[in-house]
């Protein structure tokens, strides 16, 4: 059995992974929550810039299952690595008080496509509403070409990145 700590110091010395030291994450603030995770944002001290961070509240080294999960979660995001339709993850950081793991993303400024849509509704014309669902249905190609099924993607729930004005797929799994 591999213990999670062994696997992802592995993943990081060999370049899959980047380490995220937990005092380069800042001013954390509550935004969502999970059956398995909590959400935060907070800001990443080395580029000074607003990322999110999604702590693991049920993995553990000694559970094999939770491990596994996590395991796969962290694979499936790196497959993705490269995909401009998916949330980037940029580093894996490890909470030292409670030994809680964290992943770390590129955070999407904009919130979720049904709260963007409700807020535009007016301004938004027919070329902007074909330009999201194009991003929409090339988020789902990304993930389709690198074989990963979704199970249960709420498109509404999709996110949408203010500085680059494009729809990315949030959660992953």
């Amino acid at each position: 059995m591999v213990y999670l700590s062994e696997w992802l110091d592995e993943a990081i010395t060999k370049g899959i992974l980047v380490n995220v030291a937990p005092n380069q994450l800042k001013n954390e603030v509550d935004i969502g929550r999970g059956g398995y995770s909590k959400v935060t944002k907070c800001i990443l001290n080395s580029e000074g810039k607003w990322v999110a961070c999604k702590r693991m509240t049920n993995v553990r080294d000694d559970d094999d299952n939770s491990r596994r999960t996590f395991i796969r979660e962290l694979k499936l995001q790196n497959k993705l690595r490269n995909s401009e339709y998916v949330i980037q993850l940029l580093g894996v950081s490890q909470d030292p008080t409670t030994n809680t793991y964290r992943l770390v993303f590129d955070f999407a400024d904009g919130g979720t496509l049904r709260n963007f849509l409700c807020l535009k509704k007016k301004e938004l014309n027919w070329f902007d509403k074909i330009k999201l669902s194009t991003e929409v249905a090339n988020g789902l190609l990304a993930l389709h070409n690198t074989k990963i099924v979704h199970l249960g993607l709420v498109v509404l729930e999709t996110l949408k990145d203010l500085s680059d004005e494009d729809i990315v797929m949030g959660e992953v799994n």
